[in-house]
């Protein structure tokens, strides 16, 4: 297993960060697949801002995903940090079909609670994906505090 991350989590693009207490705010995190990924390979693709919630999320994919499903949860440990024994869980998506856009259903993704901290969040995919030019995971993400 390898963790793999977005310019999101190496601290290149920044997070949307909520000002006002109530309203909802949206990022969309992108993962371009320039490099083969394996199906036990974290992609730390964004970040949930501290003190946020989650209201919402969607996966998609550009390219070709065919028979490809995938998790999106919170990545164990400190966000950003680069560390290959980070794990990801399945609290906002599980079995996601990646060839269609996927609206959360997971419940347990609206009940985390809000944490002082950063926290990762990852994308595992169900098989071995290739690289290809213009392929792409992205997770829109709609939180509040």
């Amino acid at each position: 297993m390898a963790l793999k991350q977005s310019a999101w989590a190496k601290g290149i693009v920044q997070t949307p960060r909520p000002q006002t207490h109530g309203a909802v705010h949206v990022a969309l995190f992108t993962f371009i697949v320039d490099a083969a990924l394996a199906s036990a390979d974290v992609i730390e693709i964004g970040e949930l801002p501290p003190f946020a919630r989650i209201v919402d999320a969607r996966v998609f994919t550009e390219g070709t995903f065919t028979g490809i499903t995938g998790t999106v949860g919170i990545v164990s440990g400190e966000y950003g940090y680069m560390d290959d024994a980070r794990t990801s869980n399945d609290v906002i998506f599980s079995g996601a079909d990646l060839t269609q856009v996927q609206r959360m259903t997971n419940p347990a993704g609206l009940l985390l609670a809000p944490t002082e901290q950063a926290r990762g969040i990852g994308v595992k995919v169900s098989a071995a994906v290739p690289a290809a030019a213009g392929k792409k995971i992205h997770v829109q993400l709609m939180y509040t505090q």
